[in-house]
């Protein structure tokens, strides 16, 4: 695969980390238009079973593009990559 979406998910994950913290709102536009949205779940997913990402509390999205406002998303918090 030329391009694997997996990589940009990490990559976007470790870039939008703030103080050990993941939101998505802060993911977002790293990955807009560079993930297709239908996988982005899955990567989600994905980042939590394999121990990436555990989830440690909730917050309003405040994404109007995917129509998401409003709705409460996960905040995660970044495991250090084994």
């Amino acid at each position: 695969a030329a391009f694997n979406e997996w990589t940009l998910a990490r990559s976007a994950l470790a870039q939008a980390a703030r103080d050990g913290k993941v939101h998505q709102a802060d993911v977002r536009p790293i990955i807009r238009g560079r993930i297709e949205p239908k996988h982005i779940g899955t990567l989600y997913r994905r980042a939590r079973t394999e121990g990436l990402l555990v989830e440690v509390d909730h917050e309003r999205s405040d994404d109007l593009v995917g129509k998401n406002a409003g709705r409460l998303e996960p905040v995660y918090e970044l495991q250090a990559a084994s």
